[in-house]
């Protein structure tokens, strides 16, 4: 009706209009035949003298091939399109489009050089004619994406901020924007800054959940997400990223390409978690999605590469090769010049690798090394493929080229692990999973006598996470940190508190076992949302920016600064081929192989099983017979012990000498309690030059029959505890910066503060009744064993909650602990009146742990239960009163989070509940657990355990500990010795059960 008012011309124009928008809507209904014919009528009625609008027409019927996967037509079309545009007397606006369609169609057919070079021609367009407008900001991008895929990581961050500042401006928080923020997440993943590729990434997805927008955008930023997750080593939180990308791809319809992309990312955390059958039906379940759109596709080559994988873990090289090649050959024609090639590569020359074809795999990792080195300088990928290189090296012989790619791998590695982000746990993790890297060049560095560089190697190793945890803990990362991040901080750490508290009564009663997996995933979902905004708020904090990363030391400056002439510091670094020792005093350090890893951590943990079995549960076992099998694990602890005490201390015999020991332990090692290990057989020990730089040869042969059985037929031996004072120590670096916190720090005006006796049940006694100060504690009866004791029950209740370790019928055990009470008594006894604190009943609770009085104590002590788990070690804590007076259910638990959070700049930290000193495993950081907590919250030394104690033997055990320091003005380490060797000379405590299991770490003097 409106047109028909309008002169020919002007309707002319206007059909044409008409007839273009309906092509358009047509296309977008996926209806190609009516879209054909619309577009072909605009394209009639488009008039001579308006060239812009024939262009216009003819770039809109070019997308509508692309869509189709029609290339060629497509291009055709934008060649058309731009023909018609550079008839414009000016430039205009109208020039781009077509160019930048162009662009478009080079990148799809494999030749960015080409794509970028219109898309500049573009981009020149719009700055000249609309340089602050959506369209120039969306076309700096597209230029942006270009000069990433051909390596120039430097142009592309440019461009890329440039744009974000244009469209910050224009039309903040729209998916442009979000775009643009996975560009920058994508330049800044491939750089190796995982901290700002995971802050990008974040505000990327963000901001489409703002607007809704469920396509692909948010897919990327999903797995981007899952990657970097993945990369820390939190498989839990990479798997739910991949998860909801595949809930989105299948959702949207957005590709299969994509979701075959989703389902290759989640077949990797199968085969990361040991499960490879269905990791195999995943990679297959997304080559079958892939193959259906194009069989040349990325997804295929994922899938192909992780199937490939596979064949390889099952040993079957040859198909493994094949899949690598077909992945290779896509990865090559659809993006030639890219990280993708580069990991293809890798798999083909760890297949070379393997079947010795050392040429083959020198070529492959070349050619990977030199991609990595160009687009991802310093990433984990460069440093991998350095290491692999150096390999190489080895295997032909050649050790001086090994030395030199070894150390620029580490270099690499290192920077990586200073932008990994994450939480400590996390770069622990990571760092522990690259261990290989440097036990192969301590090897590498011992062979060629190169003891002080390979032991500051391993001191690299052993103390980066732990010296920037304990750097972090000196920083107020939160002053000025973002405000809703700190909110959300504060609203999980509740809630975790909350569900962990949940977990803890679930147990304590009647359960099934989906119950606690249910509540243990919410747990594990909280924590990870924790350590995220923990990252994110140190990630931005002005102090952490500003903070140079804390160095080890070297070994010259272990010898001068740490240790004295009775001091021996003993380092172990267990290797897949050989072990060493470094055994170092103030004048000498000296190497000396021991046997393979696999070898010391078996004999490691027999060691631990028998000093364990009266914490074993056998089911239907009488008493009789639980009596013979203690009895057994006692007679069999002797020869197991010596045999171990052979293979890691008899190296260094003669280096003991009535020697304070500070020992580095490495995996296994952290379960035995050197304390209780013989005396090495000097006999079977080297005469060795004591001079700096020696190189040890092997003392012995490993596994000599006739030293072994001379051993193990030999008369008791001594334990290390009667001559030796043991420190253990996470590294030797650490020592040094707990000598610096402990000088930098007013000493605590109070001596002691004790927290004891808590009460876990409503149905305790004391709710009821005023509780009596003192408890009244029977004495064993003389030649009656404590499981025979009826009197004496209390005294078999240990102190540990942990799920294997206190469990009776399915429940989670918290009985009252009363000898608890009789040690809290034992200590205040010998303490100064007036300057100590004995927190027990209804006070030994969360509130005082975490209160501000408890920072004025010298020394702290817990005497409580331990809960402890392993795999998930923010589930750890200790548990305090969990009801009050009135026995209403109160928070009780002292988590590990709660503990990284106090103010205790104690001197001593005594944990004495069970398995305290144990945690998460990580080679190269020693036990992840509360100790480190505590570390990290100030303390100089901790007094933890390894096992579950008896309740009424640790009492003891703390009661000469503290006379010792308190009355004979020992220091702890001392006492602790002193209080050891105590018990082992009483006939009733000699068995090392009983007194062997506490350690001191951090401090010696």
């Amino acid at each position: 009706e409106v047109a028909g008012a309008l002169p020919a011309s002007q309707q002319s124009l206007l059909a044409c209009w008409f007839y273009s928008h309906a092509g358009k809507a047509q296309s977008d209904a996926r209806k190609w035949q009516d879209a054909d014919a619309y577009f072909k009528t605009a394209e009639s009625l488009a008039p001579a003298d308006h060239p812009e609008i024939l262009s216009s027409v003819l770039s809109s019927w070019a997308v509508s091939f692309g869509r189709r996967n029609d290339l060629e037509k497509a291009g055709a079309l934008f060649e058309q399109s731009e023909e018609a545009s550079l008839k414009l007397r000016s430039p205009d606006l109208a020039q781009a489009y077509p160019l930048q369609g162009l662009a478009g169609i080079w990148w799809l057919r494999g030749s960015p050089e080409k794509a970028e070079e219109y898309y500049q021609a573009a981009l020149d367009i719009r700055v000249k004619l609309t340089p602050e407008s959506l369209e120039t900001a969306s076309t700096l991008r597209s230029v942006a994406v270009m000069a990433e895929q051909r390596g120039d990581m430097t142009r592309a961050e440019k461009l890329i901020r440039q744009a974000l500042a244009k469209i910050e401006i224009l039309a903040p928080g729209n998916v442009t924007m979000a775009a643009m923020y996975l560009n920058l997440a994508s330049i800044s993943r491939q750089r190796g800054d995982l901290v700002l590729a995971e802050d990008s990434y974040r505000r990327s997805v963000v901001i489409h959940q703002n607007v809704g927008a469920r396509g692909r955008g948010l897919m990327i930023g999903l797995t981007g997400l899952g990657n970097i997750a993945g990369l820390r080593g939190d498989l839990d939180g990479a798997q739910r990223y991949y998860e909801e990308s595949l809930v989105i791809s299948r959702e949207v319809n957005q590709g299969a390409s994509d979701a075959a992309i989703a389902l290759s990312n989640l077949a990797i955390i199968s085969q990361k978690r040991g499960n490879l059958d269905q990791a195999e039906k995943q990679f297959g379940e997304a080559l079958q999605l892939a193959e259906k759109v194009d069989i040349n596709n990325r997804g295929a080559a994922h899938a192909l590469g992780g199937l490939g994988e596979i064949r390889f873990l099952r040993g079957d090289w040859e198909n493994a090769g094949k899949m690598y090649e077909r992945a290779l050959a896509i990865q090559r024609k659809s993006a030639p010049h890219t990280l993708a090639v580069a990991d293809m590569l890798m798999d083909l020359g760890e297949v070379a690798l393997t079947t010795g074809d050392l040429a083959k795999a020198g070529e492959n990792y070349r050619e990977a090394l030199a991609l990595r080195e160009e687009l991802a300088p310093g990433s984990n990928a460069h440093a991998v493929a350095l290491a692999a290189m150096g390999r190489v090296m080895l295997q032909k012989h050649d050790p001086e080229g090994a030395a030199t790619f070894f150390a620029k791998a580490l270099e690499a590695f290192d920077t990586q692990t200073a932008r990994l982000g994450g939480s400590d746990d996390a770069r622990a993790g990571y760092r522990a999973s690259h261990g290989k890297f440097y036990t192969d060049y301590i090897g590498l560095l011992v062979s060629g006598r190169q003891n002080a560089a390979a032991l500051q190697v391993l001191e690299n190793f052993r103390a980066r996470t732990m010296l920037d945890v304990l750097t972090f803990a000196q920083l107020n990362l939160r002053h000025g940190a973002n405000h809703e991040l700190l909110e959300k901080e504060q609203s999980l750490r509740s809630d975790i508190t909350a569900k962990v508290e949940r977990r803890i009564r679930i147990l304590s009663g009647k359960h099934t076992p989906e119950q606690v997996t249910a509540v243990d995933k919410e747990i594990s979902g909280l924590n990870s949302e924790y350590q995220e905004i923990e990252a994110q708020i140190r990630s931005r904090a002005p102090s952490y920016a500003a903070l140079t990363q804390p160095r080890p030391l070297s070994s010259q400056e272990i010898q001068r600064q740490l240790l004295d002439r009775n001091t021996l510091l003993l380092e172990y670094s267990l290797g897949e081929e050989r072990s060493y020792v470094f055994a170092v005093t103030p004048d000498s350090l000296e190497v000396f192989e021991l046997p393979k890893r696999s070898e010391i951590e078996k004999q490691s943990r027999r060691v631990y099983e028998l000093l364990t079995a009266r914490n074993k549960s056998v089911k239907d076992e009488t008493v009789a017979q639980r009596q013979q099998r203690w009895s057994r694990a006692e007679r069999d602890f002797a020869p197991a012990a010596a045999e171990l005490s052979r293979m890691i201390l008899t190296p260094v015999a003669v280096r003991l000498k009535n020697k304070r020991l500070l020992l580095v332990a490495d995996g296994a090692l952290h379960y035995v309690p050197f304390a209780a290990l013989p005396e090495p057989a000097l006999f079977a020990a080297p005469s060795r030059s004591g001079s700096a730089g020696s190189v040890a040869p092997k003392p012995f042969a490993p596994g000599g029959s006739q030293t072994r059985n001379s051993l193990a037929n030999a008369a008791p031996a001594t334990p290390l505890a009667l001559n030796h004072e043991i420190i253990n120590l996470p590294s030797a670096s650490v020592l040094a910066l707990l000598r610096q916190q402990e000088t930098n720090r007013k000493p605590a005006p109070s001596a002691v503060a004790v927290l004891a006796d808590p009460v876990f049940s409503k149905e305790d006694s004391r709710i009821d009744a005023q509780p009596s100060s003192k408890v009244k504690v029977l004495e064993p009866q003389a030649g009656v064993p404590d499981q025979l004791n009826s009197s004496l029950s209390a005294s078999l209740l240990t102190r540990s909650a942990t799920d294997l370790g206190m469990s009776r019928n399915g429940q989670l055990d918290l009985s009252r602990l009363l000898f608890s009470r009789q040690e809290a008594d034992a200590i205040l006894a010998v303490t100064p009146q007036g300057a100590s604190l004995e927190a027990v009943d209804f006070n030994a609770s969360r509130a005082t742990a975490t209160s501000a009085q408890l920072s004025q104590y010298r020394i702290v002590h817990f005497a409580t239960h331990g809960l402890l788990n392993s795999e998930h070690p923010e589930l750890s804590g200790l548990v305090l009163s969990l009801v009050n007076k009135n026995g209403e259910p109160q928070d009780g638990f002292l988590s590990l989070q709660d503990i990284y959070s106090m103010n205790l700049p104690a001197d001593l930290v005594v944990l004495s509940a069970c398995e305290t000193g144990l945690g998460k495993e990580i080679s190269g950081e020693g036990l992840i657990g509360l100790t480190r907590g505590f570390m990290y919250a100030g303390a100089t030394r901790v007094v933890a355990s390894l096992w579950n104690v008896s309740d009424l033997a640790t009492a003891k055990l703390m009661a000469d500990f503290y006379r010792a320091m308190e009355r004979d003005n020992q220091t702890p380490a001392a006492a602790l010795r002193a209080a050891q060797v105590r018990m082992w000379k009483q006939k009733r405590w000699n068995a090392p059960y009983y007194w062997a299991a506490f350690q001191i770490q951090g401090e010696w003097k």
